[in-house]
């Protein structure tokens, strides 16, 4: 049997992997692409967070590609996914129909099919939801943080790590006694909030639509 490209018996280990790759560090006098602070938390769960086109979907892509290098599932749920509905019918089981029901709705649905698909494996696998807050309000973002929080306590044993990107506040801090791994995308380690509870509460500094 070959051996499998990549091996990996931990989040730390996965993310290890992952952040070794060039787009993460200096290339001679050239700055990383991808820019990151790191902070290691308990557990399996790994948030992601990060500006607008910082790199976190790119990461995404990188966990599928190591996850099936090291012969392990990853089910991904994203934006991209739901865009693709319109064209794979078939993914309406997995995100929902637009036409009949509300964005937010939608993902609920995703984020508790998620749990209940993660709970029921039988065989070693990864789990990533890119914006799994998607057009939901305050509210239910932190009722949703709430119930990943409870996941991240009590995780399936074949889970090998799971993802949560998210722009949310409200979710994140529902998730934080939890203390998750905390993956900030986008800055350099020095610029970026020290720990995820200071990204909670940081000052926000509005950005200019048209640049």
């Amino acid at each position: 049997m070959e051996k499998p490209e990549f091996e990996f018996s931990s989040p730390a280990a996965l993310l290890d992997i992952i952040l070794d790759l060039a787009y993460f560090h200096e290339d001679g006098d050239d700055p990383p692409a991808i820019p990151f602070h790191r902070v290691d938390g308990e557990g399996k769960v790994i948030l992601i967070v990060g500006d607008n086109a910082s790199g976190k979907s790119f990461c995404r892509r990188l966990v599928q590609a190591v996850t099936k290098g090291a012969d392990s599932e990853c089910m991904a749920i994203s934006v991209e996914g739901r865009r693709k509905v319109s064209y794979m019918p078939w993914l309406t089981f997995v995100y929902g129909d637009e036409e009949r029901e509300a964005t937010g709705v939608n993902s609920t649905h995703t984020v508790l099919a998620g749990i209940t698909t993660s709970e029921s494996r039988a065989t070693k696998h990864v789990i990533f939801w890119d914006e799994p807050d998607l057009g939901l309000s305050e509210s239910w973002s932190a009722g949703l943080g709430q119930k990943l929080r409870d996941f991240a306590r009590n995780p399936p044993e074949l889970l090998q790590a799971a993802f949560i990107v998210s722009h949310s506040r409200a979710l994140v801090r529902e998730m934080l006694p939890a203390n998750p791994f905390y993956l900030h995308l986008g800055v350099k380690a020095e610029e970026a909030p020290p720990t995820l509870k200071d990204w909670v509460e940081r000052p926000v500094a509005p950005r200019d639509p048209e640049m």
